[in-house]
């Protein structure tokens, strides 16, 4: 799961999928804004098939919290 979640960062994000490690915040990573937020958002529900609830999503603050957030959604789905 991790791998696909740090594909669907890099591809929303537009870095290199190298740029995504277990640090990547938006403190560290210029192209984490608030619209980079929701695009994010909305690339894990459609390509994971789940709906993700607003607090989870304001959750996802760096990559080991949207692994937590997504692993969550998934096991309610």
């Amino acid at each position: 799961m991790e791998d696909k979640i740090k594909k669907i960062m890099a591809d929303v994000f537009l870095v290199d999928i190298s740029a995504i490690t277990e640090d990547t915040a938006p403190d560290n990573l210029t192209q984490w804004d608030s619209l980079a937020q929701l695009n994010l958002t909305t690339a894990i529900e459609e390509e994971l098939g789940i709906e993700l609830t607003e607090e989870q999503i304001i959750e996802m603050m760096n990559f080991k919290l949207v692994i937590e957030v997504v692993n969550e959604a998934l096991k309610s789905k």
